[in-house]
């Protein structure tokens, strides 16, 4: 285990502050230490945890007799990055346009699609879909527009 001397004892290392030439601060990074003539790492710095979504919109469609059906989008996948690489996943409906809120076919997956019941009176729903990708120690959320439409065959 690691230990840094800091006034006359040992502690343990933390993400925090160091403070560089000319008074500029920066976040700590890897610390190395030399053994046998070569670095090898001591200590990992930690970074938080951040992702993206693709794609970043998604929509499904239907159409016929009668003047309503249930309507799946295509899939969207949420992908996190950095932190320790232990990824979980939740989904949840941020915003709908009209009445209840899409239901969500994988929540704790990393890919999903939304469905509900549109009618052609209503013709579209659309709405926000939202991922919180969580490693344990942080977390980061990503965003995914949503059309789901309905239309009668004329």
């Amino acid at each position: 285990m690691l230990k840094i001397r800091s006034g006359g004892g040992w502690r343990d290392p933390v993400q925090g502050q160091a403070r560089k030439t000319g008074g500029i601060q920066t976040k700590i990074g890897n610390i190395y230490r030399r053994q046998g003539g070569a670095w090898v790492l001591a200590f990992a710095a930690y970074t938080p945890v951040s992702g993206s979504a693709s794609p970043t919109s998604i929509s499904g469609g239907a159409q016929g007799v009668p003047n309503s059906g249930n309507v799946t989008s295509n899939a969207t996948a949420a992908y996190g990055a950095n932190g320790n690489g232990s990824y979980s996943y939740t989904w949840s409906i941020v915003s709908v346009s009209n009445g209840v809120a899409p239901t969500i076919t994988s929540p704790n997956g990393q890919s999903t699609t939304i469905s509900r019941v549109v009618t052609a009176a209503i013709g579209a729903i659309t709405g926000v879909l939202a991922c919180t990708i969580s490693d344990g120690q942080s977390s980061y959320v990503v965003y995914v527009n949503y059309t789901l439409s309905y239309s009668t065959n004329k």
